[in-house]
């Protein structure tokens, strides 16, 4: 009966364990999908959608349409040729990226990808919930 109890005990233990090492890999940022969300951004702040831009973005952050506009409005300047996409970890973290698209005149667009909820968004705006209007007394 012993025997029993630590061979339900093992096999518990090895069904958690193998269950939990297949949970930490869905925590992992995807780096084929932090790439194509860059060349979305960019594709997006380059044709003026300002909807696709918001739709990409973190949704916890103030001030994301006038983010979004500067955003639309630095990506004017580069060529619709082509340009050369480089990552910088940000915060030294491999789940936050200072993103950078130079064109072949070495024009820059720059903007910051975070990993969150299994996806990554693009920052825009100041981080925090809206804050709401100071009431007159």
């Amino acid at each position: 009966m012993r025997n029993l109890g630590c061979a339900v005990f093992v096999a518990i233990f090895a069904v958690l364990t193998l269950a939990l090492s297949g949970c930490d890999r869905t925590f992992d940022p995807d780096m084929r999908q932090r790439d194509s969300t860059a060349k979305a951004v960019i594709a997006a702040a380059m044709d003026d959608d300002r909807p696709k831009l918001l739709d990409l973005a973190a949704v916890d952050m103030t001030e994301r349409e006038a983010a979004a506009d500067r955003l639309i409005v630095k990506a004017s300047n580069l060529t619709t040729t082509g340009y050369e996409v480089q990552y910088k970890e940000h915060h030294g973290a491999p789940d936050n990226y200072i993103v950078t698209a130079t064109d072949d005149q070495g024009r820059d667009l720059v903007f910051e990808l975070d990993w969150h909820e299994a996806k990554w968004q693009l920052i825009l705006g100041t981080a925090g919930p809206p804050k709401s209007p100071a009431t007159s007394p």
